[in-house]
C-alpha cells in the first residue's frame, strides 16, 4: 500500500506582469545610462531590424489598433510589413 506526505499546500508565486515590465524597463534604462552606446543598444533591442522599417509598421499597428482592428490582424499586418521591409 501506498501512502504520500503532505506538509500543507505548496502553490508557487508568480510575479504580476506590471513588476516584470517595470524591471525590464529598470534594466534598460541602467543600459542607456551605463553604456556609451546605451541608446543604439535599447534601439536595437525595441526595434529589430531596419529601425525605419520596423517604426513605420509599429505605427502602423498603432493606427489599425486605433481604428478598431482586432489585436491578431494588426500583429500579422506588423510582421507582414516588417518581413517585406527586409527584402
Amino acid at each position: 500500500m501506498g501512502y504520500r506526505i503532505t506538509y500543507g499546500e505548496q502553490t508557487r508565486k508568480r510575479l504580476p506582469v506590471r513588476h516584470v515590465a517595470l524591471g525590464c524597463l529598470a534594466v534598460l534604462a541602467v543600459l542607456a545610462l551605463i553604456l556609451p552606446s546605451g541608446r543604439e543598444v535599447i534601439c536595437d533591442i525595441l526595434l529589430p531590424g531596419n529601425p525605419a522599417v520596423t517604426l513605420d509598421a509599429l505605427h502602423g499597428m498603432a493606427e489599425d489598433l486605433s481604428q478598431g482592428i482586432s489585436i491578431g490582424e494588426a500583429v500579422t499586418t506588423f510582421c507582414g510589413e516588417i518581413i517585406a521591409g527586409g527584402t
